[in-house]
């Protein structure tokens, strides 16, 4: 939808399906909002930004034209969903010779500047809050919380490598410190699964890049909590029920690992609000470990994970959560604007 005065701008792909959930709440909840996706800047589209020289006139003026030529004004924008936009694609011919290799970078300058100067609430957060929220963080801003954690190693030494694993007898998991990148496979790909002792013959190539390490930790269940806000929408994934997913949900085997709606502790709920909003973030999908003795221990919080299946399966309304804090928001914004 390319609403030209949008009060809500939601940033991402084409193919988006979370996105067509919360777009269709917030279509019936009729507040006006605006879909986007930076990639159509280099497929048609145009992105103006206008800032006087003139020292009395301190307004600017930014211009969105998408492909199909409707416009966007970011004047009336209130909230911002910055979902999954693409990046714009960097092989058109570039109007500069030899200019090419720095294309990225001023796509890059252009849109965190323009990001960093639109006034509104961010859903998440804005980009540049998204970068700075690294998984060794995670884990210390989680045990101060008050959060139990695995006992972790972030490390380039094969020593300290070797050193970890014999202290917890072998019981380890490696992963990235990014999302979804190979961690010391032979296959190239890997979630988090047990550090073996063949893993050992491939320690030497930490020294390339840090991995974390972790003390496997026995589950009776996975917990997927979604924090939207101060709401809190918790599934308990049964992954010790298929051996495909006992290491990781991940590996996705839901016609054979039932999910199911779980309510956590009070105090476990409160702390994993608390320490999204710790980090700047109105959005979080963190996942605990529920050990047979009953421990709720934090694993990692994605400040724009994946949600919509665990809707699907559960029935939790994830999706008009999301809707009805952006439009809350957008309107709450526009009254303040207005003097009301």
């Amino acid at each position: 939808m390319l609403t030209p005065n949008p009060e809500v701008l939601i940033l991402t792909s084409g193919n988006d399906a979370h996105a067509d959930a919360v777009c269709a709440r917030l279509l019936d909840s009729g507040v006006p909002f605006s879909r986007r996706d930076t990639a159509s800047l280099t497929d048609g589209g145009t992105i103006s930004w206008s800032i006087s020289g003139n020292p009395q006139n301190t307004g600017q003026v930014w211009n969105w034209l998408d492909p199909s030529g409707a416009e966007l004004g970011f004047g009336s924008v209130r909230a911002v969903w910055y979902r999954r936009p693409g990046w714009p694609h960097l092989d058109r011919a570039d109007p500069v010779p030899g200019g090419g290799a720095d294309r990225p970078h001023d796509w890059g300058m252009l849109l965190a500047a323009l990001w960093e100067r639109l006034d509104a609430f961010w859903l998440p957060a804005p980009p540049h809050v998204l970068r700075r929220i690294a998984k060794p963080l995670q884990l210390l801003r989680a045990r101060d919380l008050g959060l139990d954690i695995p006992d972790t190693l972030v490390s380039t030494d094969p020593d300290a490598v070797l050193a970890f694993y014999e202290r917890h007898n072998g019981n380890v998991v490696s992963k990235r410190i990014g999302h979804l990148r190979p961690a010391l496979s032979d296959d190239g790909f890997r979630y988090a699964e047990p550090f073996t002792r063949r893993d050992l013959r491939h320690a030497e190539a930490v020294r390339a890049a840090p991995v974390i390490f972790q003390e496997y930790v026995a589950k009776r269940l996975e917990l997927r909590v979604t924090v939207v806000g101060e709401a809190v929408f918790t599934a308990a994934i049964h992954s010790q029920a298929a051996n495909r997913t006992r290491y990781d949900w991940r590996h996705y085997d839901t016609a054979s690992t039932p999910h199911r709606p779980h309510r956590l502790p009070d105090d476990v709920a409160a702390r994993c609000v608390e320490l999204v909003r710790s980090f700047g973030l109105a959005f979080g999908t963190l996942d605990l470990v529920l050990t047979p003795e009953g421990r709720h221990v934090f694993l990692e919080v994605n400040p724009n994970g994946q949600y919509l299946w665990i809707e699907h399966l559960t029935g939790l309304p994830i999706s008009a959560a999301v809707a009805g804090l952006l439009g809350a928001e957008a309107r709450a914004a526009s009254r303040r604007a207005a003097g009301g």
